[in-house]
């Protein structure tokens, strides 16, 4: 029986060095060494914990590795729902606060409703406003430092988002980041206009 546990890990571990296939693969792949404790016989029995297994093994925290076992499983949820699914764990992550699937599906057509107003791709935070709106809650009013990532979208003339920090730039196809202030200090003084003078 451990040879085949032991098989079964390193096929999903192989999924997850692939990984860089899709989050998706990756969360679930992660989700079944959990629930089937598979990391307790990994490498000779090294790891009593996930924890320990995933920092030794990927470099990832525990947050890092629970964050992309629940963004995969809420996107699983949206699939069979008819919905187009996020495509970047980040935009998935707001998701996990909600419980229900259809209110998930329901704040992630709202997201896109967002993204489509300013025609361009999604980004986290038109995900975090659509899963505050879903929520009941109210949603903060945006000053111009929040607004900043997705101004530079539209100015840049780039499919870029940006997490809700405004700390980074992110290409929602690659995943790669780069500095926004070497952004901003490339593209130049940006006038970026209020939102009540912007033209409908």
């Amino acid at each position: 029986m451990t040879a085949v546990v032991h098989s079964e890990l390193h096929e999903l571990e192989e999924v997850i060095e692939r990984g860089l296939a899709t989050f998706v693969e990756v969360g679930t792949a992660l989700a079944k060494i959990r629930d089937g404790r598979l990391y307790d016989v990994a490498h000779g029995g090294a790891y009593l914990r996930l924890e320990d297994y995933c920092q030794d093994r990927w470099g990832w925290g525990r947050n890092y590795a629970n964050r992309l076992i629940r963004a995969a499983q809420v996107t699983e949820r949206l699939v069979p729902m008819g919905t187009t699914a996020p495509k970047i764990e980040r935009l998935a992550r707001p998701l996990t606060k909600i419980k229900e699937p259809e209110q998930q599906a329901q704040a992630w057509a709202r997201a896109q409703e967002i993204a489509a107003h300013d025609n361009r791709k999604v980004i986290a935070a038109d995900v975090e406003e659509a899963v505050a709106e879903v929520m009941g809650g109210a949603v903060k009013p945006t000053d111009d430092r929040d607004r900043l990532p997705r101004h530079m979208a539209r100015l840049q003339g780039h499919d870029r988002g940006a997490d809700c920090r405004g700390v980074a730039v992110c290409d929602g196809s690659t995943g790669e980041r780069c500095d926004i202030k070497k952004a901003l200090r490339e593209q130049g003084p940006v006038q970026l206009p209020h939102p009540e003078n912007e033209e409908k």
